[in-house]
């Protein structure tokens, strides 16, 4: 199950989460390019939901997996509010992992369950956000630097 690959992971160049339609095989996870490590240096397996149906992640949630990721802000808002969600899945955990316009702060900081933005690109954004989360628990945020100093980055 997921505690295994967790255990064994040190580093996960790249994994996907495939969820079968056909439900023979339920839901498996490939990861590649991995290392033994001791089981406190944990990476954080963060399950995209992109495009996946609810029924797929309540089963990924079922399976172990806590922490979820989406890219678009409506999606996010729809399946973290959807009943079956909310019931089902109590301790998950959602990262918004898309482009986030300042026109959407205000809906993704609504998100039940909302536990890091990993988008903010500019200190413009990085100060609505601050401003508008007014939740007592924590807002973690990963801030997008441009290093090459590309304008179009």
């Amino acid at each position: 199950g997921l505690e295994d690959v967790h255990r064994g992971i040190k580093s996960a160049h790249s994994w996907r989460v495939e969820h079968n339609t056909d439900n023979s095989t339920g839901t498996r996870m490939n990861v590649n390019n991995c290392e033994i490590l001791d089981y406190h240096n944990l990476p954080i397996l963060v399950a995209v939901t992109k495009s996946k149906p609810v029924d797929a992640i309540i089963e990924a949630y079922r399976c172990g997996q806590r922490i979820f990721g989406e890219n678009y802000v409506k999606e996010l808002v729809d399946k973290a509010n959807d009943p079956s969600i909310v019931e089902l899945c109590p301790n998950i955990k959602w990262h918004f992992i898309g482009h986030l316009q300042k026109s959407n702060v205000n809906k993704l900081i609504n998100v039940p369950n909302m536990c890091v933005v990993q988008t903010i690109h500019n200190a413009s954004l990085a100060d609505t956000v601050n401003q508008r989360w007014t939740s007592s628990n924590q807002l973690q945020v990963m801030i997008q630097v441009n290093t090459s100093m590309e304008e179009a980055k």
